[in-house]
């Protein structure tokens, strides 16, 4: 899907914007964390007006978020204030294509789902926003450390605010080509048409 022709992303795009009433030139963060085993809620106090300033003012242009719960959460977290009184906080769980909504955001925010890792062959802003990286890191661990990966974690909204409004692309850029070097990644839009060559070959050798 990412790796879609300019008309198809257009076409996803216009129908995410459709689905949440969108004018064309509004901006959208997709902010989707993962589920805890403790089922501490305190984690998804993320602060969505200093999100949206912040990107406003580093980015330019009307912003608003998309903010989709883990399935496992949604129903714990559906009613929180904030989702109901704020027009710029998107319902994104009434949505239900995660990767529709990933090609239509501008940027990305998570806390530890491997989502954000496909986002960024999109090449746009991602960041992690963890209010409990030990707790989580004791509780289920993760592959390789948070400071390996291209994105700017944040453990309280003093410094998510700063790493939006510090985004250097450039620098981005390059961790991004550098972790995916690093772990082998040959995704460019041709891996299906190279295995299906490969079988091909395979097949007409053993004939």
């Amino acid at each position: 899907m990412f790796f879609y022709d300019d008309e198809k992303k257009a076409e996803i795009r216009k129908k995410v914007y459709e689905h949440f009433e969108l004018e064309d030139d509004v901006h959208t963060i997709l902010y989707a964390p993962t589920f805890r085993n403790a089922r501490n809620l305190d984690v998804y106090d993320i602060d969505y007006d200093r999100l949206i300033a912040a990107a406003e003012k580093r980015f330019g242009g009307r912003w608003v978020v998309i903010n989709r719960y883990h399935f496992k959460l949604a129903h714990k977290l559906e009613s929180v204030a904030v989702l109901k009184n704020n027009d710029r906080v998107l319902d994104g769980n009434s949505y239900s294509d995660i990767q529709e909504l990933m090609l239509a955001s501008d940027i990305g925010i998570t806390d530890y789902s491997s989502w954000i890792c496909d986002y960024i062959l999109l090449g746009r802003p991602a960041f992690i926003y963890a209010r409990d990286i030990e707790e989580y890191d004791g509780e289920r661990g993760f592959y390789y450390p948070l400071e390996s990966t291209p994105f700017a974690v944040a453990q309280n909204n003093d410094e998510m605010e700063a790493n939006i409004l510090n985004f250097d692309e450039d620098v981005f850029a390059a961790k991004q080509k550098k972790f995916l070097e690093d772990r082998g990644c040959i995704e460019d839009g041709h891996a299906a048409q190279r295995v299906v060559g490969l079988i091909r070959t395979v097949m007409c050798e053993r004939k």
